[in-house]
C-alpha cells in the first residue's frame, strides 16, 4: 500500500493518491451540480459549479469524507480552480498529517 500510493504516474506527475481524490471530487461535484461532463480539469468557476451552497457542500464533502478541514486562506479561487487544483492541496494535507503522525 505505501508503495501504492508513492507511485508516481509518468505522465502526469501525480501520486495514485491525488488521482483517487480527484476521483472522489469529480463525483461528489457531478452529484451535487448536476453536470455529468465535469472533468478534473474543469474550470470551476468559469463553468459556474461552484456557488455559494455548493462550496458549503464541498467543504462538508471534504472533511466528512477525505478527513481535511481547509482552513479560511484555502479558500479562494486558486485552490478551487479545478478539482485537480483542490485535489492537490488535499494530498498535500493528508501527507503532512501523516508525516506528523509517524513522528
Amino acid at each position: 500500500s505505501g508503495l501504492e500510493s508513492n507511485f508516481v504516474l509518468f505522465t502526469t506527475g501525480k501520486t495514485m493518491n491525488d488521482i483517487s481524490i480527484e476521483n472522489r471530487l469529480v463525483e461528489f461535484l457531478r452529484q451535487v451540480t448536476g453536470q455529468t461532463t465535469l472533468k478534473a480539469d474543469t474550470e470551476l468557476f468559469e463553468a459556474g459549479c461552484i456557488d455559494s451552497l455548493t462550496m458549503m457542500d464541498l467543504l462538508v464533502f471534504i472533511e466528512t469524507s477525505l478527513g481535511v478541514r481547509l482552513d479560511f486562506s484555502d479558500l479562494n479561487t486558486t485552490v478551487f480552480r479545478t478539482p485537480t487544483t483542490l485535489a492537490g492541496l488535499i494530498a498535500s494535507r493528508l501527507e503532512g498529517a501523516r508525516e506528523v503522525q509517524a513522528a
